[in-house]
Formats: C-alpha cells, sequence, structure tokens
C-alpha cells in the first residue's frame, strides 16, 4: 500500500489503531498489509487527524491520496497495481513493514524497511544505494508507450485540483497532459480529480497514447463501477 500527499504535506499514519508510521514525511509505502478492510488515519503535523476505511485485495497494491484543505481534508483512492508489476522505488519515502519473517528489518526503527528482498543480503553497500535510486522508469520491464514519465506532475496535477469547473480542468488537461509521457499511477491521479465517470472514460481517451507503463492501463479498471462504463474502458485501452 502506498500513501502520498498530493502537495507535499507532512503526517503519520496509523492502520486499525495501531501506529505504524510515527515520524512525518510525505510519502509512504506499507509492506505486507492484509488483504480485507482496514481504517487508514494520517495525523498531520497540525494535529488535524484524516481517516478512511479501505478495502485491500489480495495480491495487489493499492495506492492513496492524501488532499489537505483547510475545510475538507480526504483521503482518496489513487489507483492500483499488481504485486509483480508495482515500483521498487525506495528513494523520496518511507518504507514500513509490516511483521514478515522473510524482511530485514533495521537496528534503529524496527518499522522501517532495510532491505527489499532477502536475496539483497549479499549486495554490497554500494551495489544497494545504486538500486535505491532506481526509478520506475528504469525498474518497469512491460511495453512502454514512451520514454520517461514527466518529472513536473505533482504541480500540473495540483494545478488541475485548484480548478473548480470540470469544463475549465478538461480545457487544461488539453493543454498541459496531452502529449506528456505519463506513468498509470500519474493518469488515475487525474481520472481521480472527476466524479463521473463519463469524464474518466474521456480522459482514458485522451491521454492514454501517451502512456508509459501500458501494460499497467487495465489497472484503471478500479476506478469505473457501471459495466457498460467498464466495457467502454477495455474497448478504449486495447484500440
Amino acid at each position: 500500500m502506498v500513501v502520498n500527499s498530493q502537495n507535499g504535506d507532512l503526517f503519520t499514519i496509523e492502520l486499525d489503531d495501531q501506529m505504524i508510521a510515527p515520524e512525518f514525511d510525505s510519502a509512504f509505502k506499507v509492506y505486507d498489509v492484509a488483504f480485507g478492510s482496514h481504517v487508514l488515519n494520517l495525523t498531520l503535523e497540525s494535529g488535524q487527524q484524516v481517516n478512511k476505511t479501505v478495502y485491500l485485495k489480495n495480491d495487489v497494491e493499492h495506492w492513496f491520496e492524501l488532499e489537505v484543505d483547510s475545510l475538507n481534508s480526504k483521503i482518496s483512492f489513487s489507483n492500483t497495481f499488481p504485486v509483480d508489476q508495482t515500483d521498487t522505488v525506495s528513494i523520496g519515502r518511507t518504507l514500513i513493514n509490516q511483521p514478515n519473517p522473510q524482511l530485514t528489518l533495521t537496528d534503529q526503527n524496527p518499522g522501517l524497511v532495510a532491505l527489499l528482498d532477502s536475496s539483497m543480503l549479499e549486495l554490497d553497500s554500494a551495489t544497494l544505494d545504486s538500486l535505491a535510486k532506481l526509478d520506475f522508469s528504469v525498474t518497469y520491464t512491460g511495453t512502454r508507450g514512451c520514454i520517461k514519465p514527466i518529472s513536473d506532475f505533482s504541480s500540473k496535477l495540483s494545478q488541475l485540483s485548484n480548478e473548480e469547473f470540470n469544463s475549465r480542468r478538461m480545457k487544461k488537461i488539453n493543454t498541459s497532459l496531452k502529449g506528456e509521457c505519463l506513468s498509470v499511477a500519474q493518469l488515475g491521479s487525474v481520472i481521480s480529480l472527476f466524479e463521473f465517470e463519463d469524464h474518466k472514460l474521456e480522459i482514458v481517451g485522451l491521454l492514454k497514447s501517451s502512456v508509459f507503463d501500458l501494460d499497467n492501463l487495465s489497472s484503471l479498471e478500479s476506478q469505473f463501477s457501471l459495466s457498460r462504463n467498464i466495457e467502454q474502458f477495455n474497448t478504449i485501452i486495447n484500440e
């Protein structure tokens, strides 16, 4: 499970009333969370608390975003990925381990993962440092639709979220994101800004030609609930 702050706000994490990340950060990746229903509670530096009941599927990595507002902060679903296709980026986020005997933990904090996989135990520190710096554009091995996802996506997403009306938001997507290389996670964040599934379908059709990790496109199906829209979504991504 990945939890990010949309605008870089710092927070801690409680899961099912248990503190699992007591130190503030703006991005966390939590390993080995049991599938099923959980209560996710985030506490901001200001003391404000934001919670959401989430349902996690087995063998799927779920992404959530914290949107901070003085009146109505919330946790929003962002995207899902099959666990064998998730990114392995460790730099820039706090890694949290839920108890698993196959993982090695740090001495400083028993909740932070020092090594992502037991096979790394034989690697020296220099090699581990190099691996930690690899981003998704390097670790993804599937079919690619463009060279590398844009690096200034957060600012573009923030501009979109600040638009009050969907019509203006759609125009801004046409001017700022059409033709830009996006990961499926980034595309999912854009889609999540819209409530109506017709708008979501329109965005997928508009931006899918410049998606980086094409093999992950099908994971966006979870953004749709109506059967006719799910069918249309699959038609669009397979055209």
